[in-house]
Formats: structure tokens, sequence, C-alpha cells
């Protein structure tokens, strides 16, 4: 499973509520740079996502993220927009996701623990899909 197919499904269970488009990967190096993986719009809200892919439990923390990321996350959610960071747990028998709310994910000092991500609440996945309805509704307030 690569981060690319697992875009798709969180693009596919996000449209069920709304509007949303994966923005493809630059072709080339001249492409400018990506401000995330999903763009959406959910009951007029913008929202930023983007989106990771673990396979083992593992800590997770700001070092996974790109400094083009970081920094269009930041615009976004300054200028109005809500940014999350989804992190898919996809690994023989689970498939969960886990959802950060942008700016409480970049002001954490320390990574999430094994354990931190253990005990954190989680969407879980079905075949090729998510059900992202109290995401949304929570979105939608």
């Amino acid at each position: 499973m690569t981060e690319k197919l697992i875009t798709t499904e969180i693009v596919n269970s996000l449209k069920a509520h709304g509007w949303a488009y994966k923005i493809p990967d630059a072709p080339s190096r001249f492409a400018p740079e990506k401000p995330c993986d999903i763009l959406a719009s959910i009951n007029g809200n913008i929202v930023a996502i983007e989106v990771k892919l673990i396979k083992k439990w593992q800590s997770f923390g700001m070092r996974a993220m790109r400094p083009s990321q970081i920094k269009h996350l930041t615009l976004i959610k300054k200028s109005g927009g809500m940014a999350f960071v989804f992190l898919n747990l996809r690994m023989k028998g689970v498939n969960k996701l886990f959802i950060f709310e942008w700016e409480s994910f970049r002001m954490r000092a320390l990574p999430f623990s094994i354990k931190d991500l253990q005990a954190r609440p989680a969407f879980p996945g079905a075949k090729k899909t998510f059900d992202l309805k109290e995401f949304c509704q929570v979105v939608s307030l």
C-alpha cells in the first residue's frame, strides 16, 4: 500500500460529505511545491489535509513533515481555512486513520509515541474507504 493509494481512499471517503481533490504529485522537479495532499470543501469550509502513511507502530511528529507542507498548512490555517494531518497506520490486519488538527500537531513539543498513538481514537478503515462522517460533522461546526 502506498501513500498515493491511501490519499485516493481518503478523497473518495470525503466526497460522500462534500468536495475533495487530490493534488497531483509533481511530475518533475521544476513543478511548484505542493502545499498539501488534499484540498476539500465541507459545508463551505476550506480544508487542507496532508496524508502520511506508516506500516508499523512507530512514533510520529513534525519530523515527518516537509518544510513546504509546514509553510502551507500554517498559511491556510492563518487565513481562515482548516488544516489537518491524516496518519494512516496500515499493516497486516490493521487499518487505522488518525486525525490531527494542524495547530495542535505543530505546537506539540514531542512526537506522539507508540503509546500515545495506541491510546488515541482512530477511524477504522474498511476496504478502500473510511467512514469520515463524524470528522465532517466536526468540520462543519
